[in-house]
């Protein structure tokens, strides 16, 4: 991977996916991660052993891609700030936070039952906690990785009469896509409300 990468706003989302590039194979003189305070901008630069910075103005010139690690109340002045479209066009900004920056509490949430469900039918708390990560993470990548629909990837796992049919009509049953659908939505409504509060 070589296309060089701003990553405004270093906190945790954004540290977290500045150590995920990095594994990934992003050469360190290929990212731009900014912070809002000096101090810890020296603080992070010794622990990732990269160049952190606090221009956020700078960084975004010298990206091909830039990801806004911010929180929604901060967002737009970032968009002023930097003087470009920055991932998303900002009209989308609530939304993408309702469902990028709330979304991983709410899979953490299906993460955490998926392991608690795993002990209830007999496997040990790490084993499913264990299991139930490494389903998630796998199912995810093969929906990036052949960017087929969601559905054709359940369809293609879901054999005719078998198991993963009666847990997905439980699933159902128990209104666990419109759940889904609705907190997404809640998250985002918020996300507005946050921004006119400032």
């Amino acid at each position: 991977m070589d296309r060089r990468v701003a990553v405004l706003g270093t906190g945790k989302i954004g540290g977290i996916l500045l150590q995920g590039l990095l594994k990934a194979g992003l050469s360190p003189q290929h990212v731009f991660p900014t912070v809002r305070r000096a101090e810890r901008a020296t603080a992070l630069a010794k622990q990732l052993s990269i160049p952190v910075g606090t221009d956020n103005r700078a960084a975004a010139r010298q990206a091909e891609i830039i990801l806004l690690c911010v929180k929604p109340q901060t967002a737009r002045q970032f968009f002023d700030t930097v003087g470009r479209t920055v991932l998303v066009e900002e009209k989308h900004m609530d939304a993408v936070t309702g469902l990028s920056a709330s979304g991983p509490a709410f899979v953490y949430i299906i993460l955490e039952s998926l392991a608690e469900a795993g002990v209830k039918v007999g496997l040990p708390r790490d084993a499913a906690t264990l299991l139930s990560a490494q389903t998630l993470h796998g199912a995810a990548r093969v929906a990036l990785e052949t960017g087929d629909h969601p559905a054709q990837l359940k369809d293609a796992v879901t054999t005719p009469a078998g198991c993963t049919i009666d847990g997905i009509m439980e699933l159902e049953d128990g209104k666990l896509r419109v759940t889904l659908i609705k907190a997404v939505v809640k998250a985002t409504e918020r996300a507005k409300e946050l921004i006119l509060e400032r």
